[in-house]
């Protein structure tokens, strides 16, 4: 396998085996996640999560693999609002974001 495949590989596994996780309350409020949504446990072992979880599962793969992979958060008034990664493959960083590569 080349190092592409590698990295689609560990890719597609998340977002093929994983949820987004969103629901709503008794009352028909919509919110994100629970505890374990924000982590990467929430991904590899409940199989759900929101965009923290995802941007913390990935590179628990790809560091096993020896890939460099950053996080990066957009910020807004102290509130996380979205994560994905950086992920280098040769010389060069890519923007991978699993939240919205996510077919369904």
């Amino acid at each position: 396998m080349t190092d592409l495949d590698k990295l689609l590989l560990a890719h597609d596994y998340i977002i093929d085996n994983c949820a987004y996780y969103r629901t709503c309350d008794e009352n028909g409020k919509e919110y994100y996640g629970d505890g374990y949504s924000y982590n990467s446990y929430g991904i590899l072992v409940n199989k759900k999560g929101v965009c923290q979880g995802l941007s913390y599962a990935y590179p628990c793969i790809l560091k096993a693999l020896d890939y460099p992979v950053e996080n990066i958060r957009q910020i807004r008034s102290d509130e996380i609002q979205h994560m994905w990664n950086f992920v280098k493959l040769g010389d060069n960083w890519y923007h991978v974001d699993l939240t919205w590569d996510d077919p369904l």
